[in-house]
């Protein structure tokens, strides 16, 4: 295998100097192309102690160590699970923050909901906690929340104002701000 590697020279001479690329090639011998090849990898195949495959670029990489980057559990050290984009220490299902499929995974004062994606053990809404959930939408489906605990409702504070809307554009401005506040006006509060 040959490389080539360019350099930029400065030579000064009398007339106030000169600059010009020099090329070397130089030839690698069999054990340097063996330790290039050795850096690529298949799904399935080990890379060694200390890397996995990261499968997306076909290269064996280190694993990597808390709150770093990581697209699966293999990609994160020993005892750590890739969540959220990022490797932390595993959390054991059936506890909060544990990943559950199911309410019946979490414990009794959890449920289990999506967090950035990810179904996690989340705490149920205690009283006077913000309530609203979204009818739908990237917000709803990234981030759930869990129903208030029981014996509570997630309901209005206080009687909500109704706005009478406006033609064209301004209404529906003064539609969106009024709903953003009403939303936040909604608690958990108790049962009736």
């Amino acid at each position: 295998m040959n490389f080539t590697n360019r350099a930029l020279i400065d030579e000064t001479d009398s007339s106030g100097g000169k600059s010009h690329y020099q090329s070397e090639t130089t030839s690698s011998g069999p054990d340097e192309s063996r330790e290039i090849n050795s850096m690529s990898c298949q799904s399935g195949k080990p890379c060694g102690r200390g890397k996995f495959c990261d499968n997306h670029y076909g290269k064996c990489e280190r694993v990597k160590r808390r709150g770093d980057f990581c697209r699966e559990d293999n990609h994160c050290q020993r005892k750590h699970e890739c969540v959220f984009g990022r490797c932390r220490k595993e959390v054991p299902k059936g506890q909060e923050g544990g990943r559950c499929s199911e309410d019946a995974d979490c414990p009794e004062e959890n449920c289990c909901a999506r967090q950035h994606g990810e179904f996690i053990c989340k705490p149920r809404l205690r009283r006077f906690s913000n309530c609203f959930v979204p009818a739908g939408g990237l917000d709803y489906s990234l981030n759930e929340q869990c129903p208030c605990e029981d014996g509570f409702v997630c309901q209005y504070e206080m009687p909500v104002r109704t706005t009478t809307p406006t033609s064209g554009t301004r209404g529906a401005k003064n539609e969106w701000f009024q709903f953003t506040a009403d939303t936040a006006l909604m608690r958990c509060q108790p049962i009736i």
